[in-house]
């Protein structure tokens, strides 16, 4: 009889930022197709994150030992040395901006002793960067314990080979393999309502007053086309509660448009339907946003810096959607030419989009099939 595997899996996120939710909900959907999955419900992790994620009673730590999380992995690899038990621990989903080396090189050891008992790790589902030569060298050395390691989009694959760590391959963002209830169609043609959500800053908050600036004046710009039919409602959305306060303060710049109405509850996975799923159009500097969106009908828009913002950037361009992408450095002009250009061929991108994520959701499904054998 064979053993399932035994899955650790490693969740530190934000129940109040809806993409996390999303991203880390999908992995462990797709990892109970593969084992017993036990994670981390210790205090500092958030329960209402572990909650919309969905993690059932029997996955959460506190089930099996008192011990920390840690300590019971290192237990259960000990343990794995005289049984055949196949032990999995997998982590790495998000935006990993590595900085100095102190982390890693704990990482390092912890692994390591896990990896001589016989475990198995896993990272996927992340970008990554680096922040001078100790993290590419600390990285490029946690990169000896950790098999099966991936990256969500080829920038982050081209650091990755940059710095040394060869082994490091491409995996589709998790999102791509998110399912919602229920496939839906493009959004009616009839449906005259257009989504703005935005956070104010690219990459980091100290570029926040630049880009800021460029932003909303790139909004006003869109929103000067769209608000130009006078039947169009506006939705002011946020997918993260740290969003709220700038799209809030963003309606206040554009008090001539009637059409606009502040959305004030956050956006969720539960939601998601009644806001994506009644709109033709959403318009985002948020990837996550982006790729939840279109699973709902409604198109997907980037606008946003994309010299600065390469997680987009990457992601857009790797499944050939970066002519979904508009640039708030451009003039009016182009600006304007650049979103007509891409609501006239509205059902073909969606075609693609579909596409893409049929593709993605196939490749994920066989890096899981190859790394957790039936």
């Amino acid at each position: 009889m064979e053993v399932a595997p035994l899955i650790f899996y490693k969740t530190t996120a934000d129940f109040n930022n809806t993409g996390e939710v999303l991203i880390y909900k999908s992995l462990l959907e797709n990892l109970r197709r593969h084992g017993n999955v036990i994670i981390d419900d210790s205090n500092h992790i958030q329960p209402l994150f572990l909650s919309r994620i969905g993690v059932k009673d029997e996955e959460r730590l506190h089930s099996h030992t008192r011990s920390s999380f840690v300590s019971y992995i290192l237990q259960k690899s000990i343990c794995n040395v005289f049984s055949r038990k196949p032990i999995y621990f997998v982590t790495g989903v998000g935006d990993h901006k590595v900085k100095g080396a102190k982390r890693n090189l704990f990482s390092f050891c912890f692994l390591l002793l896990c990896r001589v008992c016989g475990m198995k790790v896993l990272r996927i589902g992340m970008s990554i960067s680096f922040h001078g030569a100790a993290a590419k060298w600390s990285e490029r050395l946690l990169s000896f314990v950790i098999p099966h390691y991936y990256v969500r989009d080829t920038l982050s694959l081209q650091a990755c080979h940059a710095a040394g760590i060869r082994k490091a391959q491409l995996a589709p963002d998790m999102s791509w393999a998110y399912q919602i209830e229920q496939n839906k169609d493009a959004v009616s043609q009839d449906v005259n309502r257009v989504i703005f959500s935005f956070r104010d800053y690219c990459t980091s908050k100290k570029d926040k007053e630049p880009y800021r600036s460029d932003l909303i004046r790139a909004i006003g710009v869109v929103l000067n086309v769209v608000c130009t039919n006078p039947s169009v409602k506006v939705l002011f959305t946020y997918q993260c509660n740290q969003d709220l306060q700038f799209m809030t303060e963003l309606k206040s710049h554009f008090p001539s448009y009637q059409q606009i109405e502040m959305v004030p509850e956050l956006i969720t996975l539960e939601n998601a339907n009644d806001y994506y799923g009644q709109s033709q159009i959403v318009l985002s500097n948020r990837l996550h946003v982006l790729l939840l969106s279109y699973k709902y009908g409604a198109l997907p828009i980037g606008l946003t810096d994309l010299t600065g913002h390469k997680k987009i950037q990457g992601i857009f361009r790797d499944n050939g959607l970066d002519s979904l992408l508009i640039d708030i450095h451009q003039g009016d002009t182009s600006m304007v030419d650049s979103f007509q250009a891409i609501i006239e061929q509205r059902s073909t991108y969606l075609e693609i989009i579909k596409t893409a994520e049929q593709k993605n959701r196939a490749t994920l499904q066989q890096i899981f099939s190859n790394i957790f054998p039936a």
